[in-house]
């Protein structure tokens, strides 16, 4: 068992995008997908991607990471839906680093101080770790395993923001010199 939990949210639709934003080339040796999870293979934790069963390159490219694939039943409804399916199917022994696909920006670095700052709580299970740049909250966000239930009740596509607004108290925000936690891919002029 894992202490720490990587869920990588990938079972979006990319609706706005107009193609599977995620396998999208972003620069000539990577995709969008693969440079989020290319920055996350610098943690000593187990990371799964949480994806949908019509998006066989996801999965597959999840699996050249040695990622291991939680394929949500049908096409995910929302955020919210993916990050309950997610904690559902793990149970690490201190939380979940939850990550969305669509941040390939986000330095290697700035995962591992945040996953640093939450194992180094003296509230490890009902820690919450939420990055900010120039006071701006960001991602990914940490949740202790004390929000499991919370965090299994999820729907829509608000992710989590209701358990950081209701646990306001417990949130470690974290400045960090790193604009990728603020921009992901929508459209594909996001890439240009």
């Amino acid at each position: 068992m894992t202490d720490v939990q990587i869920l990588v949210l990938a079972a979006g639709r990319s609706s706005r995008f107009g193609s599977q934003k995620l396998l999208h080339p972003l620069n000539p040796s990577n995709s969008v997908l693969g440079e989020t999870l290319t920055q996350l293979a610098i943690l000593d934790a187990s990371v799964a991607v949480v994806c949908s069963p019509d998006n066989p390159g996801v999965i597959d490219l999840g699996k050249v990471f040695g990622c291991e694939s939680l394929v949500f039943p049908k096409v995910s409804p929302g955020l919210g839906d993916s990050i309950a399916f997610g904690v559902s199917k793990t149970s690490p022994k201190q939380g979940w680093l939850v990550c969305l696909a669509d941040m390939p920006w986000i330095k290697a670095a700035t995962y591992a101080k945040i996953v640093a700052r939450a194992r180094g709580s003296a509230e490890q299970n009902s820690a919450i770790v939420a990055p900010q740049f120039h006071g701006q909250r960001g991602h990914p966000v940490f949740f202790g395993v004390d929000y499991r239930n919370l965090l299994e009740r999820l729907t829509g596509d608000t992710g989590a923001k209701c358990i950081l607004e209701n646990h306001s108290a417990a949130v470690n925000f974290y400045e960090l010199d790193d604009p990728g936690i603020l921009r992901d891919v929508d459209v594909p002029s996001d890439i240009r």
